[in-house]
């Protein structure tokens, strides 16, 4: 049977708290964007009639790094195991159950304790019980699959709006993603400092919903 902690996987369940945050990690690094802390970098126009020197600020930022730490990833993981954790224990107990009577109804032919009317009639009862529990298992992965996509969606967005925020508060004109460069300075790195953001932003959220 799949577990939650398999829904990293494709078409697999995951599982809730670190399933998510792992699921969160691989998705970031395929869809990550910049990076943020500011360095001054000289452009020259060509057409001033003498040399004018813009500065533009850049840095950069690590998604993945913020996907797997922000107290956002926590927060999503720990509503994925209230929601299907259950669920999840119900199918786990039924699978077991399946092969205690599948296990039960060999030792019963094996010792002759059963008749053949008996024992047809045994294996068609396993056998239904069987297809609901496969169709009862691919609606659970289905749905959790779903749960786990919207909340690495959500996720993913309130790190790309804190990377805009601290751009904005840090005058900075470009931010860089950990996938677009082969490397920089630590000095340029925005990356603690949107984890910052994020904590500060979940921990204004929590407070809020406890008043």
């Amino acid at each position: 049977m799949l577990t939650i902690k398999q829904v990293l996987q494709p078409k697999v369940v995951l599982s809730t708290a670190l399933g998510l945050a792992l699921s969160i990690l691989f998705f970031a690094q395929n869809h990550a964007i910049a990076e943020s802390n500011a360095v001054s970098v000289g452009i020259q126009t060509s057409n001033a009639p003498k040399a004018i020197n813009s500065m533009a600020k850049i840095a950069t930022v690590n998604i993945a790094q913020l996907m797997e730490k922000s107290p956002q990833t926590k927060s999503a993981s720990e509503k994925l195991k209230a929601d299907y954790a259950k669920r999840e224990q119900e199918l786990e107990t039924e699978k077991r159950d399946l092969q205690a009577a599948k296990d039960d109804l060999t030792q019963k032919v094996a010792e002759h304790q059963i008749t053949e009317t008996e024992l047809v009639q045994l294996q068609r009862d396993l056998r239904s019980r069987e297809r609901l529990y496969v169709r009862t298992q691919e609606d659970f992965n289905n749905e959790l699959n779903a749960a786990r996509d919207l909340a690495v969606e959500k996720v993913q967005n309130q790190v790309f709006q804190a990377i805009e925020a601290v751009r904005a508060e840090q005058e900075i004109d470009i931010v860089f993603k950990e996938s677009d460069y082969i490397t920089a300075s630590k000095r340029i790195d925005l990356t603690d400092k949107v984890l910052q953001f994020l904590e500060k932003q979940s921990s204004a959220t929590a407070n809020t919903s406890t008043h």
